[in-house]
């Protein structure tokens, strides 16, 4: 009987400590996971929320919605938007850094920066903003 508490005992605290190091490892990775929508684009010096830039297109403003969805597991879809895109869905992985965020797609990987529910997508001299 003695030997079973040991053996029921070393069980428990062998899973309470994987749950504990689960939690830990967790990390900022849990906390990007999440759908993100297009909220502000900026272009040459000017920046355009997602009604003004479709205005200024002539366009509704729901063709020009765009959604981020970072899953559990590393994958990302980027889906709307196919008149900036030129698809409705495009599909790749992500990973969360310290404060940061890398999205993959097609073999490309651009950083951009991950703050209080907001991605920051910066490349040459446009950005995206996206907020959770």
């Amino acid at each position: 009987m003695k030997k079973h508490f040991l053996t029921k005992s070393a069980v428990m605290a062998a899973a309470l400590m994987g749950a504990v190091s689960l939690a830990a490892c967790g990390g900022s990775k849990d906390t990007a996971a999440g759908t993100y929508t297009l909220t502000t684009v900026g272009a040459e010096g000017m920046t355009m929320d997602v009604a003004q830039m479709a205005e200024a297109m002539g366009m509704d403003e729901d063709s020009m919605k765009v959604a981020l969805e970072l899953k559990d597991g590393g994958e990302l879809v980027l889906s709307g938007g196919s008149q900036m895109f030129g698809s409705d869905t495009l599909e790749g992985t992500w990973e969360a850094g310290d404060g940061t965020v890398d999205l993959t797609i097609d073999g490309d990987t651009i950083t951009c920066e991950l703050k209080d529910g907001v991605i920051t997508l910066e490349e040459n001299d446009t950005s995206m903003v996206f907020e959770k």
